[in-house]
């Protein structure tokens, strides 16, 4: 409606609303896009409330905001495996112009990462600092390292911290009602066979050759799942690291490199 000439036009909607199968009220599309840029922030829910609020904008409702990040999280989800997929059948492609056939096994490479380095806790604590894992598998076959397959583990889980508040025994991630951790709270976080056994489950190709660290299982995992011998190899980056470290604990004799020693 027009404040100087009183036009009233018709009734139009403020905002886009995203689209939904089913009855209930649908969401706006902005709220879904600040769930999706959310995703690859540090920042949560909470944070972004108080920057909104902190700036005199109105903000969602923390029951409202969750439930579409929920919503959103499995979109997500669906889109990667999708991708991932996706880039399956391009290395495929690829192997099959360099005349090998769509079954051959893949090359691959795979590492953890954690929240928290496990080396942080040295002479601290004696339980491991992590509380979440990924674990990524990536291809060989191209210079581009796509992901193949990715595994993510997780020990927090809210509603089982509130009821061992209270005295109950709990364990994740067997007790009623929702639960987020996969892990339960006293297993290995730093156990990469099991981690590569969850990655290669339901997968569609094998694995011939496994690049990794020195000192990873995730090999022996993948062997367990294929029921197939996989060659490991070591990375350049870790077995250079490796060498450099032994050789600056190296004692050499005085006489082992003769020369001046000041210039």
């Amino acid at each position: 409606m027009c404040q100087m000439c009183g036009y009233t036009c018709k009734k139009v909607p403020l905002y886009e609303v995203s689209k939904k199968a089913g009855p209930g009220r649908k969401a706006a599309t902005a709220n879904d896009r600040l769930q999706v840029g959310l995703m690859g922030s540090p920042i949560a829910n909470t944070g972004i409330r108080k920057i909104l609020l902190t700036t005199g904008i109105p903000a969602p409702a923390t029951s409202g905001m969750q439930k579409c990040a929920n919503n959103i999280g499995q979109a997500i989800v669906k889109l990667n495996k999708e991708d991932m997929a996706a880039q399956l059948d391009h290395v495929n492609s690829v192997k099959h112009l360099r005349g090998a056939t769509a079954d051959t096994a893949l090359p691959v490479e795979g590492d953890a990462r954690y929240n928290n380095p496990l080396w942080s806790a040295s002479g601290k604590t004696p339980f491991q600092p992590a509380t979440q894992i990924t674990y990524t598998i990536c291809e060989n076959v191209t210079a581009k390292k796509k992901i193949l397959s990715v595994y993510t583990g997780n020990k927090l889980c809210k509603t089982a911290e509130r009821q061992r508040n209270k005295g109950l025994i709990v364990n994740c991630p067997e007790h009623d009602g929702h639960c987020s951790a996969n892990i339960q709270p006293g297993a290995t976080i730093g156990d990469e066979r099991s981690a590569s056994m969850k990655c290669m489950e339901g997968q569609k190709f094998t694995v011939s050759h496994f690049t990794s660290d020195g000192d990873s299982k995730g090999h022996h995992g993948i062997e367990m799942t294929q029921h197939e011998p996989v060659d490991h190899l070591i990375d350049i980056r870790h077995l250079c690291g490796g060498m450099k470290k032994k050789i600056g604990n190296t004692a050499f004799s005085a006489t082992m490199f003769p020369g001046k020693i000041k210039i």
